[in-house]
């Protein structure tokens, strides 16, 4: 596999949602063959607002809304996104949206930009020349934020396990403070609600191979039950966490995590994801033959330790060694179901490396 250097300029819209030009949009919706009384609909929806302000007892005149999309209601961030949605046409380079935010894509005539959160994330190693957008300079970063997760420029996980982990473990705080000698199962609830969702939104792309982050995630978990267990029983008695996980009803994160993956591994194999399976994955030449199952993965290699992390490398081995019968399944539902079945840690050693 060639790892080529990339550039990763991240750029915000000033103002999203409320520059929005009402007649530029209604136009738009047009062209998308929206037409007579919905429009007609659409465009009262829109124009023809007001607002004031008021401070104290006293109150300012009121003033039309010339531009943007009610916020807080159902219809505005799906308008945004229809005004937005050609942008793609009118670049050389892909780019990605999720809804304010763009990845690399070039400037267009109409919004204009925050500049204080425009950035640049030199990845693999790439040379930092220097980038401009109009005739700003755009700053680099070693570490951004991207939807929740934080990417670094050498593709290290470390930051974003640091972050999760503080986090998560501020909320486990709170709820031990809170949940005074309860049951098991009320603490448990709780850490499953409001603390193991931190720890485990989008592990797919972040999921780390390295000891210490590893055992950085886990010690959230570990703790929790620790003290849980301590205020539910007020006795002497104090199980070590693999007795603590199964009084608990709790999986150990690294072993969720890895039921993740093949989750996300089985919706690419079986086409129910929008990834498409040749961009990241190939089956074996001789997968019909395999002792396993006839959907077995060529295993690829890789002299750089970032890439053999990701999700791509690491659950090759692993989904091969799956059974017949789980791999298999018609649905995402019924692989989960076999897959709770399967003790994953009776897998072979070499899987995992």
């Amino acid at each position: 596999m060639v790892c080529i250097p990339s550039n990763v300029v991240y750029i915000d819209f000033a103002k999203a949602f409320d520059s929005v030009t009402h007649p530029k949009l209604l136009l738009k919706l047009k062209a998308y063959g929206i037409g007579g009384s919905v429009l007609t609909w659409l465009k009262n929806f829109l124009c023809g607002r007001s607002f004031r302000v008021k401070v104290g007892n006293a109150l300012s005149s009121s003033h039309f809304v010339l531009s943007g999309v009610p916020q807080g209601s159902i219809l505005g961030p799906l308008l945004f996104l229809l005004y937005v949605n050609d942008l793609p046409k009118s670049l050389l380079s892909c780019c990605k949206l999720y809804a304010d935010d763009v990845k690399i894509y070039r400037p267009i005539t109409d919004p204009q930009f925050d500049y204080s959160k425009c950035f640049v994330l030199h990845l693999n190693f790439s040379a930092e020349c220097p980038l401009h957008l109009c005739v700003f300079d755009l700053p680099a970063k070693e570490v951004m934020r991207n939807l929740g997760v934080y990417v670094s420029s050498d593709l290290n996980w470390h930051n974003h396990c640091v972050e999760v982990s503080r986090r998560a473990a501020q909320v486990a705080n709170y709820i031990l403070r809170a949940v005074q000698y309860s049951s098991v199962e009320s603490y448990r609830k709780a850490f499953v609600a409001y603390c193991r969702p931190i720890l485990e939104y989008c592990t797919q792309v972040w999921s780390p191979s390295v000891k210490r982050d590893i055992e950085m995630i886990e010690r959230v978990q570990r703790r929790f039950t620790k003290m849980a267990f301590r205020k539910a029983f007020r006795g002497p008695f104090q199980p070590n966490y693999e007795q603590r996980l199964r009084i608990f009803d709790l999986k150990p994160l690294w072993y969720r995590r890895t039921q993740f993956d093949l989750h996300l591994c089985f919706k690419i194999v079986k086409g129910f994801s929008g990834i498409p399976f040749k961009s990241i994955f190939s089956f074996t030449k001789f997968a019909s033959r395999s002792r396993f199952h006839p959907l077995q993965i060529e295993r690829k290699t890789t002299n750089r330790t970032d890439v053999l992390n990701s999700i791509a490398f690491r659950v090759v081995p692993i989904w091969n060694s799956l059974s017949y019968d789980v791999v298999m399944a018609g649905n995402l539902s019924c692989f989960r179901r076999r897959l709770e079945q399967c003790d994953l840690t009776t897998i072979p050693a070499a899987c995992w490396l």
